[in-house]
């Protein structure tokens, strides 16, 4: 990835801002009024409660030994069958491994009360995410590696629903192992009797408590999915028998009749959801493959049942006088592929005049002309919305003329279309620098360096937010890994240059400072080295960057100034 200079030139700016040597914030704040207000729980710090369920309460926790942010599970019972199913869920999740599976840190017992720490992730639940039909058919494609990866290591989830699914910035995550149990396990009831997981989300064969494999899991995946595209779960029942009732008489009502959705995604998740076993995808990682076919505009293996099957099976539900509707409907199929047809050459028709637009807005936006750039996006944004690259390229000219918060509301809409373009995650991180939240922008550059970790503009992006941040080790491991990337990057060695002086080493950050005056000069890397020159005993040296510096001008004039000031000529 390549991105425009200007681009880096703009973040370098934002580096004159905080270079000063920072203290180390230690310990956070609300950690410290925690504990003196009781929230100690062994090796952790209780703060704020995340969720409360049937199998206990979610902190958000401070983990003592470690330093670091956990979720924290905690249930205070001693109930033989609750206390083993909590147990399995610490075994399952330490052996667990796909990315967007939530790992199990460590697990134990305190007072009473068994816990286990996992990720903190900062989202929310598929169930309160609002995402479009797209995006979902995007989160639920993870989803459903992450179970085929379960499956593979023989686990099978038995429970997934939207809100046991978590979305953040970086991804999706299937959550809540409670309930998982080997494959070859049959019985899907527990030892008092009771049926375990959510009804309205279950498949049948796993509500007639009867033999169940990966594909019971499919169906799971299929109607979260249904859930998030139509706006409510497949059943608007959770009685086990009625629900049963509801089976038999015939299949949930498809999507499209609740919300507008496409024919092809809607296809994908009645097959998914198919009453018999056999005729759904054989396995997980066959759902997201068509499920990443559809995302990709390409045909989807997933066929409709052809429409005498349809017709049949909805007649002996509704009667036959539906044989007659089936029968008009047919009638009026070739003018609606006459409709159908002249609709998909007017879109074609849009896409090709957005294309053209989007053309001159990105020429303009080279050439750094970003006010007349605006109105050409905002025009090819109004005629395809689809097109990513009109949100992020008006995000980026916004953000060039300091109208962040418009920025970061255009990278919004980007990634709901991509979120796997590392250079919007360098953008959205530039847009926290400004809002002054330095470590958001490092989780952003975090995210872009995954998918592009060959990338030393976000590495360097990456070390001067977590300077500003007060995380001088992770500053200086990025400053050392863009160096190894680049060897010429003058930012890092600024930023080396800087965590050098910190520490008093101040000979490596006379080098540092001195390669990146070669590459690339500018007053705030002379003030910076004019006070290691100062602390080295070298006055006339110092004096003579300052007054370099000041000669430069700009916004690192009066820093310059105040450092001269304190500087004394040798001999004084």
């Amino acid at each position: 990835m390549t991105l425009p200079d200007h681009v880096f030139n703009r973040l370098r700016r934002l580096a004159t801002e905080g270079l000063k040597p920072a203290e180390n914030a230690g310990e956070p704040e609300e950690v410290y009024a925690a504990r003196r207000a009781g929230g100690e729980f062994g090796k952790f710090v209780l703060l704020e409660e995340l969720g409360r369920g049937g199998m206990g309460v979610v902190r958000r926790a401070w983990q003592q030994d470690l330093r670091r942010e956990v979720a924290l599970k905690m249930v205070a019972t001693v109930h033989p069958e609750l206390r083993e199913r909590f147990l399995h869920e610490a075994r399952t999740g330490a052996r667990l491994t796909h990315p967007s599976l939530l790992p199990v840190y460590e697990a134990g017992e305190q007072g009473g009360t068994l816990w286990l720490a996992m990720p903190l992730v900062r989202g929310v639940t598929l169930d309160k995410a609002s995402l479009g039909p797209v995006e979902a058919a995007r989160a639920m494609a993870s989803v459903a590696r992450a179970a085929h990866a379960a499956h593979e290591q023989g686990v099978l989830h038995r429970d997934i629903k939207p809100t046991n699914v978590m979305k953040d910035s970086s991804g999706v995550y299937l959550m809540d192992l409670g309930l998982a149990r080997p494959i070859e396990a049959g019985s899907w009831v527990t030892q008092g009797g009771d049926m375990v997981g959510t009804p309205m989300f279950m498949a049948p064969e796993q509500l007639l408590g009867g033999g169940v494999d990966r594909r019971t899991d499919v169906y799971g995946l299929g109607a979260t999915l249904y859930a998030l595209v139509a706006g409510r779960a497949p059943w608007a029942e959770n009685r086990i028998p009625v629900l049963l009732v509801l089976m038999q008489q015939g299949d949930p009502p498809p999507p499209s009749r609740l919300r507008p959705v496409a024919r092809d995604l809607e296809t994908v998740i009645l097959k998914a959801m198919d009453r018999d076993p056999s005729r759904r995808y054989p396995t997980a990682a066959a759902l997201a493959e068509d499920l990443e076919r559809f995302l990709r505009g390409e045909p989807v293996d997933a066929r409709r049942l052809p429409w005498p099957v349809r017709a049949a099976r909805s007649a002996r539900r509704r009667g036959p006088f539906l044989l007659t509707a089936v029968a008009l409907v047919a009638l009026a199929a070739g003018i609606w592929l006459s409709v159908r047809q002249k609709l998909r050459e007017e879109s074609q028709r849009d896409l090709r005049a957005a294309q053209e637009i989007l053309k001159s807005a990105e020429d303009l936006r080279g050439s750094k002309k970003y006010e007349a750039a605006i109105p050409e996006y905002t025009r090819t944004i109004s005629r395809d919305p689809s097109l990513v690259a009109a949100w992020s390229g008006r995000a980026e000219c916004l953000l060039n003329l300091d109208r962040w918060q418009e920025a970061s509301s255009d990278l919004d809409q980007a990634f709901k279309l991509d979120p796997r373009r590392p250079g919007d995650r360098l953008l959205r991180g530039q847009c926290f620098l400004w809002m002054g939240n330095p470590t958001r922008a490092a989780e952003e550059f975090s995210v872009g360096i995954a998918l592009q970790p060959e990338s030393a503009e976000l590495r360097v992006s990456r070390s001067h937010a977590r300077y500003k941040a007060g995380d001088f080790p992770g500053s200086r491991e990025d400053a050392d890994a863009t160096l190894r990337l680049n060897p010429a990057d003058s930012w890092a060695l600024l930023i080396r240059g800087q965590l050098n002086e910190r520490d008093r080493r101040f000979e490596d950050a006379l080098r540092d400072l001195d390669a990146a005056m070669s590459i690339s000069p500018g007053a705030v890397t002379l003030v910076v080295r004019g006070r290691v020159k100062r602390a080295l005993n070298d006055a006339a040296g110092a004096i003579k960057d300052f007054k370099d510096a000041i000669a430069l001008g700009g916004e690192w004039k009066v820093h310059a100034e105040e450092e001269l000031a304190a500087t004394k000529p040798a001999g004084n």
